[in-house]
């Protein structure tokens, strides 16, 4: 019996794979990405661990999402210059129209901007 099988990559065990390497040599590479979302004050769908799933959104999930862009992002983009590290955002649009400081820390930084909708209060 033949199962779905896909082209992607070869099924070879890892002793017998060939090395592979970066530029320069490097052996390892990681990507660094977050989510900047918008939502509007308790509307949308919460993501809130102390209630059944689909929950509305309350005071608890609504400060947590807004501490993230008002201060967790600034430590954030802080860290990742320390250690000279570009990262990748999954941003809503509508997150940079109201924390506009954040898009221009990204750009000034060369980070990717990765469409993630217009607003997580909407589907």
């Amino acid at each position: 019996m033949k199962l779905p099988h896909h082209n992607r990559y070869d099924p070879i065990p890892l002793p017998e794979r060939k090395t592979y390497e970066w530029p320069n040599g490097t052996r390892l590479a990681f990507s660094l990405y977050n989510n900047i979302e918008h939502f509007g004050y308790r509307k949308g769908l919460g993501a809130d661990a102390a209630a059944p799933a689909p929950a509305a959104q309350n005071q608890r999930n609504w400060a947590w999402r807004d501490y993230g862009n008002r201060a967790g992002i600034w430590y954030y983009f802080d860290m990742l210059d320390d250690y000279e590290l570009p990262a990748s955002h999954n941003v809503n649009s509508m997150a940079l129209d109201v924390y506009p400081s954040i898009a221009q820390r990204m750009v000034a930084r060369g980070d990717e901007f990765v469409g993630h909708g217009r607003t997580n209060s909407e589907r």
